[in-house]
């Protein structure tokens, strides 16, 4: 994989952040994660949630 195409995969790895404005709780909600994503974070020992989770 070229720098670019590792580059524009980074680019691409996002969340959402969604406050529950009722107990003010904060979620981040991950975008899709692409089987070149997956392989990048896991050559680089690094773990990616697929499901939404409470941000502490």
């Amino acid at each position: 994989m070229s720098f670019e195409q590792i580059r524009n995969e980074l680019l691409h790895a996002q969340s959402s952040v969604v406050i529950d404005l009722a107990s003010q709780k904060k979620y981040m909600i991950p975008s899709h994660v692409t089987v070149n994503q997956k392989k990048l974070y896991q050559a680089f020992g690094l773990k990616r949630s697929q499901v939404p989770y409470e941000l502490t």
